[in-house]
C-alpha cells in the first residue's frame, strides 16, 4: 500500500517536477545571457572583442600572459558550446539579439563567422611560443568550435548551411588545427 501511494504521488507530481526543471534550466540560460542563439553569439563576440583588445594585435611573447589569455578564450568557447547545446530547434526567439531585434539569417551568419575568426586570431597570438600546454588549450578551442558548428546545424540548419558560415568556420578551425600541429612538431602529432 505504501509503495502504491508513493508511485501515485510521483506520477501526480511528475508534470510539476518537469516544469520546475525547465524553469531552472531557463533561469540558468537567462543568468548566462543565453536566451537565444543570436544573443549567445553576441555575448561571445563582445567577450572576444574585450579579450583581444586587452592583448593588442601582435604576438604575445610572455608565456604567463599567453596562458591567461588563451585560457580566457577557451572559457568563452566552452560557454558558447555549452549554451548552444541547450537550444532546441523551432523556437521563434532563437534569432532575437540582445537588443530585442530579430536578425536576418545573413546577420547571424556574420556573427558566427566573426566569433570563429576571433578564436583563430586569439590562437595565432600565442602560437609562436610553441608551448605544448598552450596547444592543449587551443585543442579545446578547436573542439568547442566544432561542437558549436554541430549544434548550429541541429538548431538552425539554414544558418549553418550559409556559404560564408561553412567556409569561415571551416577555415578558422583548420587554421587553429594547423597552428596546433606546428606547435607540437612532427614527433608529437597524431598519425
Amino acid at each position: 500500500m505504501l509503495f502504491t501511494r508513493a508511485v501515485l504521488s510521483a506520477l501526480t507530481l511528475s508534470p510539476f517536477l518537469g516544469a520546475f526543471a525547465w524553469s531552472r534550466a531557463d533561469i540558468d540560460l537567462v543568468r548566462r545571457g543565453a536566451v537565444s542563439v543570436a544573443s549567445t553569439f553576441s555575448t561571445a563576440q563582445s567577450k572576444m572583442d574585450t579579450l583581444l583588445s586587452q592583448v593588442g594585435t601582435g604576438p604575445i611573447s610572455d608565456h604567463s600572459v599567453a596562458g591567461s589569455f588563451i585560457s580566457a578564450v577557451s572559457d568563452v568557447s566552452t560557454v558558447l558550446a555549452a549554451d548552444m547545446d541547450t537550444f532546441n530547434p523551432g523556437i521563434d526567439i532563437l534569432m532575437v539579439d540582445l537588443d530585442g531585434t530579430k536578425l536576418e539569417d545573413e546577420q547571424l551568419g556574420d556573427k558566427v563567422v566573426t566569433v570563429a575568426k576571433d578564436f583563430e586570431k586569439a590562437c595565432s597570438l600565442v602560437k609562436d611560443l610553441g608551448s605544448g600546454d598552450l596547444a592543449d588549450v587551443m585543442q579545446t578551442i578547436a573542439l568547442n568550435t566544432e561542437l558549436v558548428g554541430d549544434d548550429l546545424a541541429r538548431v538552425l540548419p539554414n544558418i549553418a548551411k550559409l556559404p560564408n558560415v561553412v567556409e569561415g568556420t571551416k577555415n578558422a578551425q583548420d587554421s587553429i588545427l594547423a597552428m596546433i600541429d606546428s606547435m607540437l612538431g612532427p614527433e608529437l602529432q597524431d598519425d
